[in-house]
């Protein structure tokens, strides 16, 4: 179900900025309890009286636990993600800028919080496959949009000719990502700590770049 007030490209609802606020406490208090007790061991009560409230109060921002839920996943991608999607890099050489780009993305990946709603999506999406939709289109979806931007930047400077962009943003998500997807399934982020994830993202860029026949492009250099 899509939440009746969405936030705005910012990351801003459209509320007034007091009705904001207190909505965002609503926000914070539901995740940090359904990171703690699951979807299913968190009720609307406990989050009105945890957040200083009524259920009268609550149920004016949202309408159910599900709607409540769903809007804990959109606000939990964005604060999480929004640096990785933001980063300027539209100056480098496609090598390095997928490589910092990538090492962002999964820096942003392993955080305690996400690993923790990956998990508990993986939990819920069971009884509810729409949570698994809502968080693709706030995570994997916006990421594959920002590598889309990346690739479409070194095409226009003549660094690389790609024939299909969509497909090419998938493969190097997909080289990011795919050694290391069962990370946040685990107890907890530690699991990634011991890792270089520079040198991660260094590696999925490396072998992109010789699947796609690279043109032109500087090394990139090795932290």
């Amino acid at each position: 179900m899509t939440p009746s007030i969405l936030p705005t490209s910012s990351g801003r609802s459209s509320l007034p900025v007091g009705r904001r606020d207190r909505r965002q406490t609503i926000l914070s208090v539901a995740g940090k309890m359904f990171l703690e007790h699951g979807y299913t061991g968190t009720s609307m009560s406990e989050i009105a009286q945890r957040a200083g409230g009524s259920k009268a109060t609550l149920y004016q921002y949202f309408k159910n636990k599900e709607e409540l839920f769903d809007a804990h996943i959109q606000e939990c991608c964005l604060r999480n993600l929004k640096p990785a999607f933001d980063q300027q890099v539209s100056e480098l050489n496609l090598a390095t800028a997928l490589t910092t780009y990538g090492a962002r993305l999964l820096t942003a990946l392993f955080t305690d919080e996400l690993s923790a709603l990956v998990r508990l999506i993986v939990s819920e999406a069971r009884n509810r496959p729409s949570v698994g939709l809502i968080f693709h289109e706030n995570g994997p979806k916006r990421g594959l949009r920002s590598i889309g931007g990346i690739l479409d930047d070194a095409v226009s400077r003549g660094e690389i000719w790609i024939e299909d962009r969509d497909r090419a943003s998938r493969d190097f998500l997909a080289l990011l990502t795919g050694n290391l997807g069962y990370l946040p399934l685990m107890s907890s982020a530690k699991s990634s700590r011991s890792l270089d994830l520079y040198a991660e993202a260094r590696h999925a860029s490396e072998t992109f770049l010789r699947a796609y026949g690279m043109k032109n492009s500087s090394p990139i250099k090795k932290k």
